[in-house]
This record gives C-alpha cells, sequence and structure tokens, in this order.
C-alpha cells in the first residue's frame, strides 16, 4: 500500500533547530527518514512525499535516500504551500487512486500502530482516522493536538478549537479518494481547506471514522520540547526491543 507523506510547510515552531523541518536531525538522522524507516518496517511498500518550503533541498535528499535503502520515494511539489495542509493533500489527487495511508513528516509512531492501520477495512468509502483515547497522555501538547468527538465508530467532530472531545488525532489515516473530494468542497467555498476541513466535509457524509490506535507511542514532533520527548520515548522502545528474549 502507498503512504501519502505531508512535508510542504515551514515548521516554524522548530525554526531554532534548523530551516528544514523534515531534515531536522533527530537521534542521527533527519526526521523525515525516521518517518518513512517505520512505515516501511510496518509494510509499507511506496512513498509519495509532498513537498513545498525547501523543497528543491528535500527532494533531493528523498531521492538519495531511495537510492540507498531501496526504498520506493517519489515526490510532488506543491507550490501552494504557504496554505493550509489540505492543499497539499490535494497536490496527491493524481497518484492516488485507490486507498492509501496519510501522515505527515514530524509524526513518528510505533510500527505496530501503522502495520495495524494497514489492515484496517474502511467501512466504506471515506477515512478512517486512528484515535487515541487517552487524554492524560503526557507526550500529547493539549495547546496543539487536533481534538476528536467520536460516536462509537464514526466522527461527529473534529478540530484544535473542540472544546467537548474524547480523543486525539494522531495524524494517521487510511483514506479513499474520498478524501479529496471532501478537501476540494471545503476549497470551493473558501479557497483554502485543512485536512480537517475535508474530514468534516466526510462527516456530512458519515463517511468519517475512527479506529484506536494500536501501537504502543505516536508523537507530533511539533516544538523543540517535543522533540527531546520524542528522543527519550524512541530510545526507551529500542532499549525495550534490544532487551527482549529471541524467540
Amino acid at each position: 500500500m502507498k503512504s501519502l507523506i505531508i512535508a510542504a510547510g515551514e515548521g516554524c515552531r522548530l525554526k531554532s533547530k534548523g530551516e528544514c523541518k523534515p531534515l531536522l536531525s533527530f537521534l542521527g538522522r533527519p526526521l523525515i527518514e525516521w518517518v518513512i524507516e517505520r512505515g516501511a518496517s510496518a509494510g509499507v511498500d511506496e512513498f509519495l512525499v509532498v513537498t513545498g518550503f525547501h523543497g528543491r533541498r528535500l527532494g533531493a535528499f528523498l531521492q538519495q535516500l531511495s537510492a540507498r535503502t531501496g526504498w520506493n520515494i517519489e515526490t510532488v511539489h506543491n507550490p501552494e504551500w504557504r496554505k493550509q495542509n489540505g492543499i497539499s493533500v490535494l497536490a496527491a489527487k493524481p497518484y492516488m487512486k485507490e486507498e492509501f495511508l496519510l501522515t505527515m513528516a514530524d509524526h513518528l509512531f510505533d510500527p505496530a500502530g501503522i502495520e495495524a492501520m494497514l489492515q484496517t477495512k474502511l467501512p466504506s468509502a471515506g477515512v478512517v482516522l486512528a484515535v487515541d483515547r487517552d487524554l492524560a497522555n503526557p507526550a500529547v501538547d493539549l495547546d496543539d493536538v487536533t481534538r476528536v468527538r467520536t460516536d462509537e465508530e464514526n466522527i461527529i467532530a473534529i478540530g484544535k478549537g473542540l472544546v467537548e472531545f474524547d480523543a486525539f488525532d494522531t495524524g494517521l489515516f487510511k483514506c479513499s479518494p474520498a478524501i479529496f473530494d471532501g478537501i476540494d468542497l471545503a476549497l470551493r467555498s473558501r479557497g483554502d481547506a485543512s485536512l480537517s476541513d475535508g474530514i468534516t466535509a466526510l462527516i456530512r457524509e458519515r463517511l468519517a471514522f475512527v479506529t484506536d490506535f494500536k501501537g504502543d507511542y505516536w508523537i507530533d514532533v511539533d516544538d523543540p520540547r517535543m522533540v527531546q520527548t520524542a528522543e527519550q520515548i524512541i530510545q526507551a522502545a529500542e532499549r525495550v526491543q534490544l532487551a527482549a528474549p529471541v524467540t
């Protein structure tokens, strides 16, 4: 299955650590390499990365990464990267004709969570979002996380400003091409659109669903504090993996 990775934004909150957020050094490797490596280890066989800010530099790195690792990585440039992230999703529309995973270049997941998402079936044409129902998760920045209100398997509201919510958006989606229709609808009405706007359009059609995230951790690496938190979580997880008995 293909994975669409949005890597077009400027990443202003991490400017102190580097100009190009996806190329930020994270435990000795660029952040986006970690993102792709985790997808590949979970079973993703193709990656499409949407570039924008510093797109030429990022594209060159991804080309080298593909040649070095054998991972199937393609890029598409979004010249309107200053707009909301829904426009970057739309840039991939010509390349995504079947179901695909969707995530961001600054989100790290336990590969087990990605693997479970690959096996998740869409109840119908639409979108499934992996959510975290642990509202006390210390690795979540409550001031920045996208909040979700659910009704059993359905999303009934999504947004950063929700007052009533029962889950967090982990940033890991399984999508049908219907996501593009939802974003297009928001774009036509306002001239710009976020991914959450696209999800909201699908909510009205009862085509937006949730599944509980199955991995041990997920992290939005969005500011210097979260970089440090993410490094600690990843290092701890790797120590546990190395200590596990071989069977």
